[in-house]
């Protein structure tokens, strides 16, 4: 990836706020950047195909994929032992939902039920955990937890 990739992908970052929910304009993040179209265009299907952002569907916005925050950044700057880590527990996380789900996405489980099969502490659990709901994966609702579409089709890719 060039320069002007990563600061392009910074910027979307930035935009999006780090949460896949938020779509930013991709004509947006190329005027920031100080890019002619064709490059933007280059850029854009270069960062598509190595699925560091996806085509939000409504012309020219753009999204960070779920599995995708801020701290692939790190990965950068030389600290990929705490992404890694993160990823680890949020692959755990999500694959002892659906475990405890009985691998059905429409199960609910009780957040206590899952809070007491996983080996995290506290604020590990709640970091993993608001992290995965920001990224689509699973919603929380009454103190029941349960994975999204999206959350299921990426344990069973996993």
């Amino acid at each position: 990836m060039d320069d002007d990739e990563t600061r392009f992908l910074e910027i979307a970052y930035e935009e999006a706020d780090g949460s896949p929910l938020t779509t930013v304009s991709s004509q947006a993040l190329a005027r920031k950047l100080g890019t002619d179209e064709d490059r933007q265009r280059r850029m854009e299907r270069d960062l598509m195909d190595r699925g560091l952002l996806e085509d939000a569907g409504s012309g020219y916005r753009l999204r960070i994929p779920a599995i995708h925050s801020v701290e692939e950044q790190r990965l950068e700057e030389g600290r990929d032992e705490v992404v890694d880590e993160r990823r680890q527990q949020r692959g755990d996380y999500v694959r002892e939902l659906y475990d405890l789900a009985e691998e059905d996405p429409t199960v609910a489980v009780p957040l206590s039920d899952l809070k007491e099969q996983l080996t995290m502490a506290a604020d590990v659990e709640k970091r993993t955990r608001e992290y995965l709901v920001a990224a689509g994966l699973l919603v929380v609702e009454d103190d029941r937890v349960q994975l999204t579409e999206q959350g299921a089709e990426w344990v069973a890719a996993a």
